[in-house]
């Protein structure tokens, strides 16, 4: 019986787990309007896909962000209603301790400025708020925010210094503003 029981709570598991793998999800209603969700990337649009792309592809193990953020946590977390964007590819780190993010946006008309600004405010309040995680306190400064003609992005990536290569506070910030240039510069390629 000692034996059996573990395995049958794993069946269930396995069973439930399951069951949500072949639903579809229903869908919306005639002409209904949803908010884009992030969930599946299915408010992504090829742009964006093709941007994280190019940002995974430089980074390889190095990027870090593999949770969708859901459309609900991109309003209440980073300012950005529904009404502003078209299309969103936005991720993050499982675990709370890393900092991480990946977040493209296709404004919708005349909302390019107002996700600019969210992002921006976000971004400042990363660097405002550097004490709740310090050992990432010297990696937040190189969160880098721009459009890409109505495309906005909050970019935070890039690999951590190897620890054989012993550096200072000031080099440790250059190396990662460095990494994260890199990516921004990849992503900006990717547009062309």
């Amino acid at each position: 019986m000692k034996r059996a029981l573990p395995l049958l709570l794993a069946a269930l598991c396995c069973l439930y787990l399951f069951a949500g793998c072949g639903q579809s999800g229903a869908e919306s209603p005639a002409g209904s309007s949803s908010a884009p969700s992030a969930g599946s990337y299915a408010g992504a649009d090829s742009r964006l896909k093709k941007a994280r792309e190019a940002a995974r592809q430089l980074l390889g193990e190095n990027y870090i962000p593999s949770a969708e953020i859901p459309a609900d946590l991109l309003e209440e977390q980073y300012g950005l209603s529904p009404a502003l964007y078209d299309h969103v590819l936005a991720e993050g780190p499982l675990m709370s301790a890393h900092v991480d993010l990946f977040i493209g946006v296709h404004a919708s008309a005349g909302h390019t400025q107002q996700v600019l600004q969210a992002l921006q405010a976000y971004r400042q309040k990363m660097l405002d708020n550097t004490m709740n995680y310090p050992q990432n306190a010297l990696k937040i400064p190189a969160t880098q925010v721009f459009a890409q003609g109505d495309y906005v992005f909050l970019v935070l990536l890039g690999a951590y210094p190897p620890v054989e290569q012993e550096m200072d506070d000031e080099q440790t910030t250059a190396y990662f503003a460095a990494q994260n240039q890199q990516v921004v510069d990849a992503i900006k390629a990717s547009f062309q």
